[in-house]
């Protein structure tokens, strides 16, 4: 057994499981909730505005997964290098972020990082990338999901050699509403609630709890509507979500766009325009004759103020693309 066993407590050495390294594992999801607390026996982090990663490295052998299982080696190098230069076998979790000023940015990541990459690969590399890890899984032919969160995050802090671009996430256990207004006061988009003995899930629970000091969620584009005056690319993007089987309609957004944004993604959706609606035809956008449909393949996050007595977004603002989440996943 590597000295790092040393560090289990014997009452948890039992739930480990030898295995070899699963080709995949599940993200474990947080659900949203609006309403903060503090319980003994929880544990409160920084939620970030990036993208959320699964790494798996193996002999030397690095995978940096998407939650859709999308290879993102390509797209952050300096990460894959980071990795590779750590010791054991062992697959983490967490969220590659970028920043804008003080703050973790989702548009600045898709702008000058994901956006650029296929456009002008030099560009990527002039943003500063990090990977903020708060799970640690897998270790050395050991399934640790069966071990209590707090004992992986410990075994994460240890095992995990922490220098930029790899950063650990710190937890708080001491008061999870008063850290809850400390991230509205340093404009965090929010924080995570996590029981502190959960194990690792893929299975949708009460043990990881999301909040947010804004609304933001994904949406799939449907459709988009001509340029007016000096606009350029498209003037509003028309977003809906599944139920079911039916694809319903949730409003148009014409705010939150770059000029590189409206030039580049208006490129993507001439790319996938369809002559019929794709919305379900019980509940269509009005009528306006400069609607082009698309194929609901690209997954945008939308931040909004609040919603109508309808369950529409109100005042929403395009924030970026999601390309680690999958269409089909995206219900409200």
């Amino acid at each position: 057994m590597g000295n790092w066993l040393n560090n289990i407590p014997a009452e948890e050495k039992s739930l480990l499981r030898q295995s070899a390294m699963p080709e995949w594992i599940e993200f474990m999801p947080g659900r949203l909730s609006c309403k903060p607390f503090h319980s003994n026996g929880w544990i409160y982090e920084r939620k970030f505005d990036g993208i959320r990663c699964m790494a798996f490295v193996k002999a030397g052998e690095i995978r940096l997964m998407s939650r859709n299982k999308k290879s993102m080696n390509h797209r952050f190098p300096e990460l894959v290098n980071a990795l590779g230069q750590q010791v054991p076998d062992f697959i983490i979790d967490g969220e590659i972020v970028a920043f804008d000023s003080e703050k973790t940015s989702l548009r600045e990541l898709q702008k000058n990082r994901i956006g650029a990459i296929s456009e002008n690969s030099s560009k990527q590399l002039k943003l500063n990338i990090y990977c903020y890890i708060f799970d640690l899984i897998y270790v050395d032919g050991y399934d640790l999901s069966n071990l209590p969160l707090i004992t992986r995050k410990s075994l994460l802090k240890k095992i995990i050699r922490f220098e930029d671009p790899l950063r650990y996430a710190e937890h708080d256990e001491t008061d999870g509403i008063a850290f809850f207004w400390k991230a509205h006061e340093k404009g965090w988009e929010g924080i995570m609630a996590k029981k502190a003995d959960s194990p690792y899930t893929s299975v949708n629970s009460e043990d990881w709890i999301q909040f947010n000091h804004i609304h933001r969620e994904p949406f799939l584009i449907g459709g988009y509507t001509e340029p007016r005056g000096s606009r350029i690319g498209f003037g509003a993007l028309l977003i809906g979500y599944y139920k079911g089987k039916k694809f319903i309609y949730a409003g148009k957004v014409g705010t939150g766009y770059t000029k590189d944004v409206l030039v580049s993604l208006s490129k993507k959706l001439r790319d996938c325009e369809q002559e019929e609606n794709p919305f379900d035809h019980g509940k269509v956008p009005e009528a306006d004759t400069n609607i082009h449909w698309v194929a609901p393949k690209y997954v945008c996050e939308i931040e909004f103020t609040e919603e109508t007595k309808a369950g529409l977004p109100l005042y929403p603002t395009f924030r970026g693309l999601r390309e680690d989440k999958s269409p089909r996943d995206i219900r409200r």
